[in-house]
Formats: C-alpha cells, structure tokens, sequence
C-alpha cells in the first residue's frame, strides 16, 4: 500500500500592505505635502511684493497718462498736470491732480474747483485716485531723501516732464516696498518719470 503523496506546508503569502508600511508611506506624503505649502506660502509672499512693485510703476503711469490727456479732475482741467504721492510707511500710492501747480499734493482746501485753484491762494483737494498695495506691503524707504519722506512725483503740462519734490536729493528715485516677511523690493523712478523694478 502506498502512502498518499504529502503536502509541504507554505507559509501563507499576503498581498497586502503591513500597518508599518501604511504608516511609512503616509508620513513621507506629510513631508514632501507640508514642504509645497511652505514654499507655496513663501511664493504667495514674493508674488504680493512684485505685484505692488507693478502698482507703483501703474500709478506713475496712470498720473503721465492723466497728464498727456488733459483728464478731467471734479469737472475741470488740471492746469499743473497730474502726479503721484510716495510716503514712508503706507501702504498706498496716491495719484493727485496738481491743481494749484505747486508740484505738491494737498488732501484739502478752500478753492471751489481746480481752475479757482490755479488762479488763486485757495488749495483744491487734488485726490484723483488711491492705489493699495498688496496685503502685508508697505513703502518701507525712499531714497534718496533729506527730511521728511515723502515723495512728489509731478508730470507737468503739456509735455508730461517729469518734475520731483520736495524732498529728493539725487536724480533718480528709489522707492523701496517691504513685505510682511522683510523682503524688500525696489522701483526706480528716473529723472524723466521711466520707472522699473529693481
């Protein structure tokens, strides 16, 4: 009589994945997640301080172009042109209408209307526009500058030559914008009123 053949016993095969494994693979996915959303937050950062660079190059655009095309300011002519504000420490840029032609911008006054304004001691409040810069941006300097920070930057009728005042020592215009995070960011105004971003 013969034996019946034996089986060998195998261990049995998982095809499965161990807890351990599960555990590994998830954590790896945690790091290579939570290293994107550092840097997409940094990016976001960067991307905020380029925008507002590109802002402050708009507003100085927008005050030459307001200029060449004799645009209305309240109903009348701007006589002296159209120019920008820069102060230290906002985080706004501010077109104004240079009614009175003192290449200054004033936020109130007496005058009735811009050509009352321009003939007389009366101020007109010359506020065109107000451009905010991006969450978290704020002009952190302007350079060079001797006294009190503040840059006004005029184009003047009919050719839209760019004038300075009052406190800009040199000839070119640095206007530097800090994020939140202390990046810095430069915009170079020149002599002519060309802007760009350094």
């Amino acid at each position: 009589m013969q034996l019946p053949p034996t089986k060998i016993c195998k261990p049995k095969t998982s095809s499965g994945f161990t807890l351990i494994e599960i555990m590994i693979v998830v954590s790896i996915i945690a790091i290579i997640a939570g290293a994107f959303f550092l840097n997409l937050r940094e990016g976001e950062r960067n991307l905020a301080l380029q925008r507002s660079a590109q802002l402050v190059i708009q507003a100085v655009e927008e005050a030459r172009n307001s200029t060449l095309a004799n645009r209305l300011h309240a109903g009348t002519v701007s006589a002296g042109g159209y120019g920008v504000r820069f102060q230290d420490g906002l985080s706004s840029v501010i077109v104004f209408a240079d009614c009175n032609q003192d290449g200054r911008y004033n936020a109130s006054g007496g005058a009735s209307s811009c050509i009352e304004a321009a003939s007389g001691p009366l101020n007109f409040a010359e506020l065109y526009s107000i451009i905010e810069l991006e969450e978290g941006v704020t002009i952190s300097g302007i350079t060079p500058c001797d006294g009190p920070c503040v840059l006004d930057l005029k184009f003047s009728s009919p050719n839209a030559n760019a004038v300075f005042g009052p406190s800009l020592v040199g000839a070119d215009a640095f206007i530097t914008l800090q994020g939140s995070d202390g990046d810095q960011l430069s915009v170079v105004i020149n002599g002519l009123g060309i802007s760009r971003v350094q």
